[in-house]
């Protein structure tokens, strides 16, 4: 860690011969995953809230939750993934990485339709992967509950959205901190 420095961020790439290339460059390192935010100057963004669901006779409620909220085991949390474009999409993953104390209601992989956007849902120990073929410009919402299961202090890694054909188009959710009494 103490071996990696700005100065390794300038690289120079010299091509001697005349004939097309092509190339790509990565730099991976580690952050904490609260730490991480969101690039707003992307025209593809992410966002995600959580919300308590409280059960009334009728229907339920949702009741925000923020980082100082505390939740109790046993308690149902709906995520609310929101994603914005400014152009049609083909081939959008959107990946949410789940807090460990989370358990999706749902266990099943398949298909849903939603408000104008179909995809394909995969569920994965650890994340909720959403496969969207065809993504119109506009806002998106794709929703899904957990059940809390157990006590702690837990982070949630992030939610992630990219295009497949164009990946520059990409962006992320921060990552959120849970106290579970």
């Amino acid at each position: 860690g103490t071996e990696i420095n700005k100065s390794l961020a300038a690289i120079k790439i010299d091509k001697k011969s005349s004939t097309p290339s092509w190339g790509s460059l990565e730099w991976d390192y580690f952050a904490n995953v609260t730490e991480i935010t969101a690039n707003s100057q992307n025209p593809l963004t992410v966002n995600r809230e959580y919300y308590k669901v409280v059960e009334k006779i009728g229907s339920p409620s949702y009741e925000a939750i923020t980082d100082q909220s505390t939740i109790k085991v046993g308690d149902k949390v709906m995520i609310r993934l929101t994603v914005k474009t400014d152009r049609p999409m083909e081939f959008v993953h959107l990946k949410d990485n789940r807090a460990a104390a989370f358990e999706p209601m749902e266990i099943f992989s398949g298909y849903n339709y939603n408000g104008g956007v179909g995809y394909y849902q995969n569920i994965k120990d650890v994340s909720s992967n959403f496969y969207i073929y065809y993504l119109p410009k506009g806002v998106w919402r794709v929703e899904y509950t957990v059940r809390v299961s157990q006590v702690g202090s837990f982070q949630s890694g992030i939610g992630a959205v990219q295009c497949y054909y164009a990946p520059e188009f990409q962006n992320q959710t921060k990552g959120n901190r849970f106290e579970v009494k």
